[in-house]
C-alpha cells in the first residue's frame, strides 16, 4: 500500500510538471510573438529568404493566399503577412507559433479533390500508424509548384498536410505553443525606416545598380535636384526609392513609376501594402456582382488595390473579401 501511494504521488508530480511545461511553452510562444511584432530590430526580407519550412507551411495551409511581406528578428524568428492581412509568427527553426491579431484562417482543404488511391503510400501508412481508429474521408491535391502537397481529412475531422512526396508536415490549424498570437504594437515600421513613409521604404536593401534604368531616368527627370539615397526591393518585386529630401517613390519590378508615397498607408490598419484606395465601382464587375449576390444591402466601408494587383475590401458588416485582378474571390471572411 505504501509503495502504491508513493507511486501515485510520483505520477501526480510528473503530471503536474508536464502541465507546467506545457503552460510555459504556451506563454513562451505568446511572449515571443509579441516580441517579434514589436521589435525595433525587425528587418524586411524577401519571401525566398524565409526558411523552407515556413514557405511550405504557408503554401499548404493557406493556398491560394500568398505571402505579401516578411520580416526577421535575428535570434527570435519571423513575422509573415499574407495578402489578406493575416499575420503569422515562426521560430527561427521554421515552426509556426501562432497567428496575430488579423486571424489565422486556414484553407487547408482548398485544392483539387482526388481519389484516395492517389495519396502517396507513405502518407497512407502515416495515417494508419498514427490514426488507427480513423479513416480517410477526403484527399485534395494542392498544386503550388515545388511546394505542392496533399491535404487529408479524416473521419474524426482531423486534417493532415503532407508534402508532394508523401512526408507528413503538420496538422492543419496546429500551432507550436498554441498561443493566441501577437499584435502590431506601437513599434517602428516593418523593417524599414521609422518615419511616415516606412511602409513604402520597407524591404530588402539592394545596391543602386539593381534599380532598373527606367526608374533612375524617372528620378533624374522629375527630381533633378535630389539624389537617390536608399533602394529597397519589396517581397512583391517592386522597388522603394528614398531620395535625399526624404521623399519615397514606389516603382514596379520593371522600373515603371507607381506613386510618390504620401506618408500614410492606405486601406487602414492591417493593410500595410495597399497601392491605392478604391470604392465599389472600382472593383472588377465580377467582384461587384459577388458582393451584390452574397451581401445585399452592405456597402464597401474601405477598400484598396494591393501591390500585387489584388483587391481587398471591408464591408459595412466587417466582412473582408479578397479578389484577384479579374474579380475572382480568393478569401471571404464571411464564409
Amino acid at each position: 500500500m505504501k509503495n502504491l501511494i508513493y507511486g501515485m504521488l510520483a505520477m501526480s508530480i510528473m503530471a503536474l510538471s508536464f502541465a507546467c511545461q506545457k503552460d510555459n511553452s504556451t506563454t513562451d510562444a505568446t511572449d515571443m510573438m509579441n516580441a517579434i511584432a514589436n521589435s525595433s530590430d525587425k528587418q524586411a526580407i524577401t519571401v525566398a529568404q524565409l526558411p523552407t519550412d515556413v514557405q511550405e507551411y504557408v503554401a499548404l495551409s493557406f493556398t491560394p493566399l500568398e505571402i505579401e511581406a516578411a520580416w526577421r528578428v535575428r535570434g527570435m524568428g519571423y513575422e509573415v503577412e499574407l495578402e489578406d492581412g493575416q499575420d503569422l509568427y515562426f521560430r527561427e527553426n521554421g515552426r509556426c507559433m501562432g497567428a496575430g491579431r488579423n486571424g489565422g484562417t486556414f484553407r487547408c482543404m482548398r485544392g483539387d479533390t482526388v481519389d484516395v488511391s492517389e495519396l502517396p503510400q507513405v502518407s497512407a501508412d502515416y495515417v494508419a500508424a498514427n490514426y488507427p481508429n480513423a479513416t480517410i474521408q477526403t484527399v485534395v491535391y494542392k498544386a503550388h509548384g515545388n511546394r505542392s502537397g496533399y491535404a487529408v481529412e479524416l473521419s474524426d475531422g482531423t486534417i493532415l498536410l503532407f508534402r508532394g512526396a508523401g512526408g507528413f508536415v503538420h496538422i492543419c490549424g496546429e500551432f507550436d505553443g498554441n498561443g493566441p498570437g501577437g499584435h502590431h504594437g506601437g513599434g517602428p515600421g516593418h523593417g524599414g525606416p521609422n518615419g511616415p513613409n516606412g511602409g513604402c521604404a520597407a524591404g530588402d536593401t539592394v545596391a543602386m545598380a539593381d534599380l532598373p534604368q527606367d526608374a533612375v531616368n524617372y528620378v533624374t527627370t522629375n527630381y533633378p535636384d535630389e539624389n537617390i539615397t536608399v533602394v529597397v526591393v519589396k517581397p512583391s518585386g517592386k522597388f522603394g526609392v528614398e531620395l535625399s529630401s526624404g521623399t519615397v517613390l514606389l516603382f514596379t519590378a520593371n522600373g515603371v513609376f507607381i506613386k510618390e508615397c504620401d506618408g500614410q498607408p492606405t486601406g487602414g490598419p492591417g493593410h500595410h501594402h495597399c497601392n491605392a484606395p478604391i470604392t465599389l465601382t472600382d472593383l472588377p464587375q465580377a467582384a461587384q456582382d459577388y458582393i451584390a449576390a452574397n451581401y445585399a444591402g452592405e456597402t464597401v466601408e474601405r477598400g484598396c488595390v494591393k501591390n500585387n494587383g489584388n483587391y481587398i475590401v471591408r464591408l459595412s458588416n466587417d466582412v473582408k473579401i479578397l479578389f484577384n485582378a479579374n474579380g475572382t474571390v480568393l478569401f471571404d471572411s464571411g464564409n
